[in-house]
């Protein structure tokens, strides 16, 4: 059973695990998580949980749901060489002999520099790396090392990938698993409920622990819809084409601080599948060339047909094997698989993040909507400014699931699943194995339509896959209260109290369509007490309502309050005014000084320019003349433009 044991209460000003340390510098949760099987809530990605594992001065395993997350923390200099991976991946071609080998050379290196042993592992690895650690090299497990389970939601969430009809994956690690007492399980997404319905949680004592940070950031999460995964890059494309900064080059994203403008050049964007993502690059790379194949980083699942899909966009883009690390090169445009971030750092200084989710009523965990809590904090750097916010496009305008969609969802499944167990309890004895072998296809033609697993050549309901959708569905429809991760920037205790009360009236705004409320709530402060102005910019920026200060650093008092504080209204005389400004640049940059332009050329470039800019205009050749310099002359005995 999982019995609360509480919260641990973390210092004020820490967000990292590792800093939090007692008087004498050793880590405070060292003294909590000693021996047992503990569950912890984290309550925030992005603390430091797994460097602290990988730091501190226990022997331990580390089993992780994802090969990138290994692949990451292996790869970072700090660990180099100090941790061991238990490598069964098809492309290393090692075997059980190779693996004996070198972990007898790694485990002889830490006895020699009195370093602890820490080895990781992925779920589906676990059994045969303990039976190599017991059987050949007669460690006691039991004794010698604490189990650590990382991103242990993933038992609950994996459900649709790892436990199928006939080979329980997820149900095999865990029975493995707990034969073993000292084990911690940890996720930053709240999964006690969830994990109550397993039966090993149900079976053996587990303590549950909640760490409550001092100083969280909310997640200004943008919602927005589209047609398609293809559609939503369009609409971000679009913004990243309409919007340059002051020296022509072009953002996703700006923040306004004080006296100055951030702009984010980056975007890191994850999705479902490698299906969506060769749909939007096969339309950008192949077909209207637009962006550069250098300029995209692709992470998904390294398999061969995942490489032949992605070769078949373009020949010079493959999987990428390594993130790019802080001081390293980040590529513009970075896609994601819903399958390929778990855990995963990124260390950008200005990228933005987008999800575009497909909201798949019929079965939720298929959907990254419900990875949101994992997404928030992967963005690991502080200074990058934009890793507070979140743009989410839902397909077909769908951002919500009501009670009574889920119960008939999950009724649907459960009626379909019940009356296969009664066509298999129908059948005679003797027909007994074709009825079997009838539903074992059913279920492997419509997995996502039945909640069943075979276990003894019986079919049972499996409990796992309705705590799963339960979680998933919980998971989206509570996603503004997950929103949250470490920061420990207390600014809302250095404010003054008109400060204060401003953001008090923000946060109590909590309608999807009380942005004009907010921006008429903003400009009764910023009149009453422009001495703050500078004070009030700050604090809609950390208090993630810089989408409202924007439009005070971007317009007047006098055209918000002409607008009616319209969101619509002012987001289009901002554009009107950067284009009216810029544009003028913007063309100059599009034409060769010396060169001479037919007039269906110039018409072209200068259409190409409107439509980058969102302007619903038709151009036309003489247009330039008002433009930039020119000078009239023939080509092929026509008329056409000589640019000076």
């Amino acid at each position: 059973m999982i019995i609360n044991r509480g919260k641990l209460t973390v210092n004020p000003n820490v967000d990292y695990i590792t800093k939090w340390v007692d008087g004498n510098g050793q880590y405070v949760l060292d003294h909590y998580f000693s021996r047992g099987r503990y569950l912890l809530n984290k309550q925030v990605t992005g603390c430091g949980f797994t460097t602290y594992c990988l730091r501190n001065n226990y022997h331990t395993i580390l089993v992780s749901p994802r090969l990138r997350l290994i692949q990451d923390k292996i790869g970072q200099p700090e660990f180099l060489g100090k941790c061991f991976y238990f490598n069964r991946e098809k492309k290393s071609n090692k075997t059980p002999l190779d693996l004996q080998f070198e972990f007898g050379l790694y485990q002889q290196y830490c006895k020699e520099n009195n370093l602890p042993m820490k080895i990781l592992v992925t779920y589906d690895s676990f059994d045969s790396l303990s039976g190599m650690l017991e059987n050949f090299f007669r460690l006691d497990v039991n004794r010698v090392f604490r189990i650590v389970i990382d991103e242990s939601h993933c038992l609950i969430k994996d459900v649709r990938m790892k436990e199928n009809v006939m080979n329980q994956v997820l149900s095999k690690f865990l029975h493995s698993l707990f034969r073993y007492e000292n084990l911690l399980f940890v996720s930053a997404t709240p999964v006690c409920e969830y994990m109550s319905q397993i039966p090993e949680f149900q079976i053996y004592q587990v303590d549950y622990y909640e760490l409550e940070f001092g100083a969280t950031t909310q997640i200004n999460l943008k919602t927005h819809s589209c047609k398609s995964p293809v559609s939503a890059f369009d609409d971000i494309y679009k913004y990243y084409q309409m919007h340059t900064d002051q020296g022509g080059r072009h953002f996703f994203d700006v923040i306004y601080e004080v006296g100055c403008a951030v702009y984010s050049y980056e975007a890191v964007m994850f999705l479902n599948s490698i299906q969506d993502i060769r749909k939007i690059l096969r339309k950008y790379i192949t077909k209207q060339k637009c962006i550069d194949p250098a300029d995209v980083t692709i992470i998904c699942a390294d398999t061969p047909e995942n490489e032949k899909i992605i070769k078949g966009i373009n020949t010079s883009l493959s999987i990428e094997s390594r993130i790019p690390k802080e001081n390293e090169r980040h590529n513009t445009f970075t896609f994601v698989t819903r399958t390929a971030f778990e855990g995963v750092d990124f260390c950008s200084s200005n990228a933005s993040t987008y999800v575009i989710a497909n909201y798949n009523v019929d079965s939720l965990s298929l959907d990254i909507a419900s990875d949101l809590p994992q997404i928030v904090g992967r963005q690991r750097l502080k200074y990058n400014l934009f890793r507070t916010t979140i743009h989410m496009y839902y397909t077909d305008s769908k951002s919500d699931i009501t009670e009574n969609e889920f119960d008939t969802m999950l009724k649907k499944k459960e009626y379909a699943s019940l009356d296969q167990i009664g066509l298999y309890n129908d059948a005679s004895p003797e027909r007994k194995n074709i009825a079997l072998q009838n539903l074992i296809i059913a279920i492997e033609k419509s997995p996502k339509d039945y909640c069943l697993r075979i276990v003894n050549d019986r079919p049972e309901i499996n409990p796992m896959i309705i705590a799963n959708e339960r979680y998933c569905k919980d998971i989206i429809k509570n996603y503004k209260s997950l929103m949250i991760m470490s920061s420990a920037n207390t600014f809302r205790n250095n404010l003054s109290e008109p400060a204060q009360e401003l953001l008090n009236l923000l946060d109590a705004v909590f309608s999807d369509k009380a942005k004009r409320d907010r921006i008429k709530i903003a400009s009764d402060y910023f009149m009453a007490y422009p001495h703050l102005q500078n004070e009030f910019f700050a604090a809609l920026r950390d208090g993630g309502y810089n989408d409202i200060g924007t439009y005070f650093m971007n317009t007047s008092m006098d055209r918000i309050v002409a607008c009616g504080f319209d969101p619509w209204k002012i987001d289009k005389e901002i554009i009107d005014a950067r284009n009216s400004i810029g544009i003028e640049n913007i063309v100059a940059s599009r034409f060769i000084s010396g060169q001479i332009y037919s007039k269906q050329e110039v018409k072209r470039i200068l259409q190409e320019v409107y439509l980058a800019l969102g302007l619903n205009k038709t151009a036309k050749a003489n247009d330039i003349e008002k433009l930039i310099g020119c000078k009239i002359v023939k080509k092929d005995n026509k008329r056409a433009y000589r640019i000076l």
